[in-house]
């Protein structure tokens, strides 16, 4: 039997073992990033709420708040909201000079924000947002 001494490269078994460990290490990860995912989303949705909710505060006249969020100057944040929350879509509660926004978070509970500044998450699906009645 031959002995290579001046063998180059790596076995089949030795690079089946390599592949193994980064499969195994990969997973850990992955299954590690899950949670700081819909952390991430959930940032996401809060800032298109408070979007939103900065450019309500611009058109409001002094009396009334606009009577629905189809405006153009809000497409571009609610769209945004909507890509990161599995397309569901903001609601929006006006009564003249008052409004209420909310919307489920990725991670749970909803987060909610109204004209008098009041915004928050809301865990329990129970408790209703600082709605305004309509």
């Amino acid at each position: 039997m031959k002995v290579f001494k001046d063998r180059k490269g790596f076995t089949l078994i030795e690079m089946l073992v390599v592949v193994a460990i980064i499969g195994i290490l990969a997973g850990t990860v992955l299954t590690a990033l899950g949670p700081a995912r819909n952390k991430g989303r959930d940032a996401r949705i809060i800032s298109g709420i408070n979007n939103i909710a900065a450019l309500l505060e611009t058109e409001f006249n002094g009396s009334a708040y606009p009577t629905d969020l189809a405006a153009t100057k809000f497409d571009t944040a609610q769209a945004d909201i909507e890509a990161y929350n599995n397309g569901i879509a903001v609601t929006y509660i006006t009564a003249n000079a008052a409004y209420s926004l909310s919307s489920p978070l990725a991670s749970g509970g909803v987060y909610c924000i109204d004209s008098t500044g009041k915004k928050g998450s809301i865990v329990n699906t129970a408790e209703v947002c600082p709605n305004v009645a309509p």
